[in-house]
């Protein structure tokens, strides 16, 4: 429990103070494919990740879980560089 919320937590003060306080400093470029392609990513994550807080094994990352989000991973990573 403790490392997922420290991963969260980490995650959430990455993106809203260092990226803000780097924004308020000097203005920050978006790729265009990052807006179209990696956005709509991270959307579809974020959903596969609740939908498998949800199933059974409640509160809990299981193998299978974990097998699912790595694949997930693994079609990504492939999809952005071919």
């Amino acid at each position: 429990g403790i490392s997922v919320g420290n991963l969260i937590g980490s995650n959430i003060f990455n993106i809203g103070s260092v990226l803000g306080i780097t924004a308020i400093i000097k203005d920050i470029p978006i790729a265009e494919e990052i807006i179209q392609r990696d956005i709509l990513w991270m959307m579809a994550f974020t959903v596969l990740i609740k939908v498998l807080s949800v199933l059974p094994e409640k509160n809990k990352i299981s193998k299978y879980k974990g097998i699912v989000m790595l694949v997930g991973y693994f079609v990504f990573i492939f999809l952005a560089f071919t």
